[in-house]
């Protein structure tokens, strides 16, 4: 063991040379050597029986045989205090005992030995832990700088056979809003289930995560059936059923993070890594005051728990609480925790491998652990909370997405919220989903007789057949400057925020709304308004307090926030746009890609746009001092604002002939004089126009 390095056939470990750091209230599992190499050989037949020591006030070496695991020995430490103790090496007096199949104790071998404490490692362990990493991808370099750092810390990876350690960084409480014991009858539960329930309570006794109890609370148990696993054995879970304690228990608001925050800020990294905490809610202790609200009974005896259960209202505020603490200074520039889930990423090698160790020593001075088997080291791309991040921008996790390919046929109304639920989690990526889905909610309604017909069946394969094949969208970049591209149709409207060249803009997440019967009724106008203010309101965490361009393909609304007389919508609706630096641009429907798609879609009842009209109506692409000629498309425009528009407004009504439909179009004029407005009248068999003084309006 020269340099302090001990090598066991081809493995090798470090010899602690600085103090034993031990867990609070818990009982260390320790591996050492003796110190006199040379007499090493010479006890390999031989046990040791370690006399009871006192290490220090806190620190005790109990009085056990110590066994050998390989060639290292193993000694017990414990700990009853309740915070982690540091002590030096200890000098513990060892007795030989013989094997009963051996010959006498040598007389040379002394009885007291000095200890060198290895770092909570076997070989054995390391051979379990590495068969658990998921590290196949990784190249030379790669595992060269990844696997000594696992090595050295490889007390915070649970491993088959360790006990659950717990924190004591949060406790978690239970305030209700009274304390009148609440006792529900046990469930009666099938025999043959008995067994794995009485081994799953015996096992969480054994692992300090129940006790026996004397509370006059008592909820029922549950068995919830797992995921059958690769050697294809059913298996259960067994859970308490907590409602009644969670109807009078007080709620916690502390926040949890928002998933998109989190997934636009995992730009410009090369390195991803995801970490998962083993049982995360098990390792959080239960206040002692409030443990006794948590009992539940078998038929062996009455428990309570000592740890966190799952399905109490606010375990996940606590875990998240206790992330937060754990992520103390570094939350949001070197990793993200949502719940028990934690991500780490970095743009190169060096830095990643730093950020990992950083980690793994919040991870040991919180002494929590985390499952290897579910962890992910140095990926380029790597899925997270039912995304895949890459280097290249976000897309929805494929394992998930696969489950709509063979999804059944929605037949009630509680299929078709599952399956919208499903689908609105990543409506991100999915343009004009509230357009899409409307024959599917319109299912949902108080009202409404379930009759599916091929407009719902074309409405539900469309939806999969998109998030089966979703577009990549990129991450933010705040330096850069925001687009936002809007949209309308009859009864929808929808936005995309992008990022780049207009025309070359790539996408950074879609939106979009469904319209109310009133809102329906609008003008095309005012829709196309609409749009721009509700994808302003949508994005606002993005483009508040920057410069931004608003893309439509609706000429009119270059101009329509500067007119000098505005009704009060528009007043309204420029208030809001007031908060922003904006510039509005207009961008013909052929090269408006992004947000386009709802005023193309078939539509049985489609409204014509102004543009159909303009025409044959009035010149509403440019004022009258303009020129007739149209813009340079993808060109900004003026915004001046029509002239004397005091005198006189515009109130037509345009009869679709062929879909027997009335729509009204309000707009208003440039005219000097009462008398010119005759001038503007257009031929048209379709429209009828009603040129009414704004005299006679104030009179109605």
């Amino acid at each position: 063991y020269e340099g302090r390095i001990l090598q066991i056939g081809s493995n090798t470990f470090p010899i602690l040379n600085n103090d034993i750091k031990l867990p609070p209230r818990s009982e260390t599992l320790c591996y050492a050597i003796i110190a006199n190499i040379n007499e090493l050989e010479e006890s390999n037949n031989y046990n040791f029986l370690c006399e009871q020591n006192k290490i220090n006030e806190f620190v005790l070496c109990p009085s056990s045989l110590v066994t050998k695991e390989g060639n290292l020995f193993r000694i017990f430490l414990l700990n009853s205090s309740d915070k982690t103790v540091s002590i030096p090496i200890p000098k513990l007096k060892l007795t030989p005992i013989a094997d009963p199949d051996q010959d006498d104790i040598p007389k040379k071998l002394p009885s007291e030995r000095n200890i060198l404490f290895v770092e909570n490692c076997s070989a054995n362990r390391i051979e379990i832990l590495k068969s658990k990493l998921r590290i196949d991808h990784l190249n030379k370099e790669e595992k060269g700088a990844l696997l000594p750092l696992i090595m050295e810390y490889n007390d915070v990876f649970f491993l088959p056979g360790d006990s659950l350690s717990s924190t004591t960084a949060v406790k978690h409480k239970i305030p209700t809003t009274n304390d009148i014991p609440i006792h529900i009858k046990p469930y009666r539960l099938p025999e043959s289930q008995k067994e794995e329930i009485n081994r799953q309570v015996e096992e969480m006794e054994r692992q300090g995560i129940i006790k026996q109890s004397d509370s006059p609370y008592n909820f029922p148990l549950i068995v919830v059936p797992k995921k059958i696993d690769a050697s294809g054995i059913k298996k259960f879970r067994v859970v308490v059923d907590f409602r009644r304690l969670n109807n009078v228990s007080l709620g916690q608001s502390f926040p949890i993070p928002l998933i998109s925050e989190i997934l636009d800020n995992l730009g410009d990294s090369k390195y991803f890594s995801t970490l998962d905490l083993a049982q995360a809610f098990l390792q959080v202790e239960l206040d002692e005051e409030d443990a006794h609200k948590t009992a539940f009974s078998t038929a062996q005896n009455h428990w309570q728990y000592v740890r966190m259960p799952y399905g109490l209202r606010n375990a996940p505020a606590t875990m998240q609480k206790l992330m937060n603490q754990l992520l103390l200074g570094i939350n949001g520039i070197r990793a993200y925790a949502y719940m028990d889930d934690l991500v780490t990423y970095s743009p190169d090698l060096k830095r990643h491998i730093k950020n990992l160790e950083e980690l793994f020593k919040r991870l040991r001075k919180f002494n929590l652990k985390i499952q290897p088997d579910k962890c992910e080291f140095l990926r380029h791309e790597v899925t997270y909370l039912g995304h895949l991040i890459s280097d290249r921008g976000v897309s929805p996790d494929p394992q998930k997405v696969n489950i709509l390919i063979n999804y059944q046929l929605p037949r009630t109304q509680k299929d078709i919220r599952s399956f919208l639920g499903f689908v609105s989690y990543y409506r991100k990526f999915i343009p004009k989903m509230s357009s899409i889905a409307k024959p599917l909610t319109s299912l949902l309604n108080k009202d409404a007789k379930f009759e599916w017909t091929s407009e719902h069946q074309n409405s539900f394969e469309t939806l999969k057949n998109i998030l089966c094949n979703p577009p990549l969208l990129q991450y933010p970049d705040f330096s850069k400057q925001f687009i936002i591209t809007c949209d309308a149709s009859h009864n929808a409207i929808g936005g995309c925020l992008s990022q780049g060249d207009i025309g070359k803009d790539l996408p950074i997440s879609y939106w979009s709304s469904t319209l109310t019967k009133t809102e329906q009724n609008w003008s095309v106008t005012e829709k196309e308004c609409y749009s721009i203010i509700r994808a302003c309101k949508h994005f606002h965490c993005y483009i508040y307090g920057r410069k931004i361009k608003i893309c439509t393909d609706h000429k009119p609304l270059t101009w329509l926030f500067n007119v000098k007389d505005p009704n009060s919508k528009l007043i309204r609706w420029g208030l809001i746009l007031e908060q922003y630096d904006y510039e509005i641009i207009y961008k013909p429907g052929k090269s408006n890609s992004n947000a386009d798609f709802l005023s193309r879609m078939d539509h049985n009842n489609i409204i014509p746009s102004d543009e159909q009209l303009q025409s044959k109506v009035l010149p509403l692409n440019s004022s009258p001092s303009s020129s007739a000629n149209d813009p340079i498309p993808g060109t900004s425009h003026s915004q001046t604002p029509i002239q004397n528009s005091e005198e006189l407004e515009l109130y037509s009504k345009f009869m679709e002939t062929q879909q027997n439909q009335i729509i009204l179009n309000s707009r208003i004029v440039d005219v000097d004089k009462e008398s010119e407005s005759l001038k503007r009248t257009a031929d048209i068999s379709t429209c009828v126009f009603f040129y009414i003084p704004r005299s006679l309006l104030n009179k109605r």
